[in-house]
């Protein structure tokens, strides 16, 4: 199913925020989001990953912010089995890894004036 409409209030530091989402059939989903400060820093995303991903608490990751944290979250998330989107990795050496649960819904870095220089050609 993919969410058609989505209605959150962002709560932050592991609180648990409730989503609603409006699934296309018609049938409403409930989720439930929890965030973290990561820092912006590799081993505190690590860390945070790891203890999420080995709790057994959560069934999908957002990755964080930037392709070398994003990087490092795959790494972390394929270990553990769960499923990690990557919204701000757009690297390709990301998706090279072989990583079978990272998947994105980004322009690759490499494809981003592919079109317009395509047209200059």
């Amino acid at each position: 199913m993919f969410p058609m409409f989505v209605e959150f209030q962002y709560i932050d530091h592991g609180k648990p925020v409730n989503w609603k989402c409006l699934a296309l059939t018609g049938s409403q989903i409930n989720v439930s989001i929890v965030a973290f400060d990561d820092k912006s820093n590799a081993n505190e995303v690590t860390r945070l990953y790891t203890e999420m991903g080995e709790s057994g608490d959560y069934d999908m990751f957002l990755g964080p912010y930037s392709s070398g944290l994003t990087g490092r979250a795959g790494d972390v998330i394929n270990k553990t089995g769960q499923i990690i989107m990557m919204h701000a990795g757009a690297s390709e050496w990301i998706y090279e890894k072989g990583h079978r649960n990272v998947f994105t819904t980004n322009v690759l870095a490499g494809d981003y004036f592919s079109a317009g220089l395509a047209l200059l050609h």
